[in-house]
C-alpha cells in the first residue's frame, strides 16, 4: 500500500521499491511520476533534465555521510548486561522479499547507515503509537523485578 515499485532499463538490476510513510505523499509522488513519465514518452528526443527543477543548492559546505563506528566485542551497552544476547536479526530485504519471483538471488549487498538516516529512523520508531506502549511496558516489567 504505501510502496512506489520501479525498474531501471538494465534487466540484471533488482526491481526495487520506496516505502512512503504517508500514502498521500506516495500517492503524489507517484502520479508525479507517472506523469513524468508519460511526458518523456511523448517526446523522446529532449533530455529529461530540462524537466526535472534543480535541487537546492546546499548553504553549508557539502556534508559527507559520517562513517558507522563499528562496535567493539567486549563493550556492552549498559542495558545489555540485564538481558540475554538474541540471535543477529534477518536482514529485512531477505526477510520480506521473495527474489526468486524476480529470477534472482538475495545479494550480499552493504547497507551505508548515516548519523541523519539513523535520526530518521529513531524518530519515525519514537512517533509510533505501539512501539512508545511496548517499551514502556518492557519498563514497567523490568522495574518490577
Amino acid at each position: 500500500k504505501n510502496y512506489v515499485f520501479y525498474k531501471v532499463k538494465d534487466a540484471s538490476k533488482r526491481i526495487r521499491g520506496l516505502w512512503f510513510h504517508d500514502d498521500a505523499e506516495r500517492q503524489k509522488i507517484e502520479s508525479t511520476l507517472e506523469r513524468t513519465l508519460e511526458e518523456m514518452r511523448m517526446s523522446p528526443g529532449e533530455p529529461p533534465a530540462e524537466h526535472m527543477p534543480m535541487p537546492p543548492e546546499p548553504k553549508g559546505p557539502a556534508h559527507q555521510p559520517e562513517p558507522v563506528p563499528v562496535a567493539q566485542p567486549n563493550v556492552a551497552p549498559p542495558m545489555a548486561a540485564a538481558q540475554p544476547m538474541a540471535a543477529p536479526p534477518m536482514a529485512a530485504a531477505e526477510e520480506q522479499v521473495d527474489y526468486a519471483q524476480f529470477g534472482q538471488q538475495p545479494s550480499q549487498e552493504v547497507v551505508a547507515v548515516t548519523s541523519s538516516s539513523l535520526r530518521s529512523a529513531l524518530h519515525s520508531l519514537a512517533d509510533d503509537d505501539s512501539f512508545v506502549k511496548s517499551v514502556m511496558q518492557k519498563l514497567k516489567s523490568s522495574q518490577g523485578k
